[in-house]
């Protein structure tokens, strides 16, 4: 992280190189980059496990969960489990969402993705 300090307690670094601050395209790109350092540096048959959580846009469910297994399998790696966890409690943003959107979809759960190395074709 270089010169900025960081500690776990500050949350997420609000930094705009922070991955998790960009969106849409970008995030999947730089994502799709990520992936590719992961496979480089995997053994074959080595496993990448990824936990992911589909969000809300404009009162619609984006599916990460799916554009994440479509990169990882882009970049060579070959999904071999899916399960999912239910979350125990929604978080302080989605409860104050949902009061904004009533009918907005609730995301009560996210995706453990297990991928294995495959070999690039």
């Amino acid at each position: 992280i270089g010169s900025q300090v960081f500690s776990m307690e500050d949350g997420y670094s609000g930094n705009s190189s922070n991955i998790g601050n960009l969106k849409s395209t970008s995030y999947l790109e730089a994502m799709f980059l990520v992936y590719q350092q992961c496979f480089s540096v995997l053994k074959p048959g080595g496993l990448l496990l990824l936990v992911t959580k589909n969000f809300l846009r404009d009162r619609r469910e984006i599916r990460l969960d799916l554009d994440t297994i479509r990169l990882c399998e882009s970049d060579g790696f070959r999904l071999v489990e899916r399960h999912f966890r239910r979350l125990p409690a929604q978080s302080f943003w989605r409860i104050i969402y949902a009061k904004k959107y009533p009918n907005a979809p609730v995301l009560d759960k996210e995706d453990i993705l297990i991928f294995t190395k495959g070999t690039k074709e």
